[in-house]
């Protein structure tokens, strides 16, 4: 079965889904295709990884509450996508 193909916009636009596990199992197939494909993209996903798991390190075992981490990750999928938060403060 073919896989749709994804963009490289599209692959930024969703990377927070891609890395947190939330897409289904034919949407990642796509994206994996993409990364195999694209370089550049993979580059991107690489430190992407890393800068979260940086990030974790640098929390060492404080966890962040959900409403923080929900709203970041809302922050981060919409700043990803080019829009601007409606003046919440994270």
């Amino acid at each position: 079965m073919a896989t749709k193909s994804v963009t490289c916009e599209e692959t930024i636009d969703v990377l927070v889904d891609y890395c947190d596990g939330s897409m289904d199992s034919t949407t990642l197939a796509s994206f994996e295709a993409h990364f195999a494909d694209c370089p550049p993209c993979l580059d991107f996903l690489k430190t992407y990884k890393t800068t979260i798991r940086v990030s974790q390190q640098a929390l060492g075992s404080d966890e962040i509450p959900d409403s923080v981490s929900t709203r970041l990750r809302s922050f981060l999928r919409e700043r990803c996508q080019g829009k601007k938060t409606g003046g919440e403060s994270v």
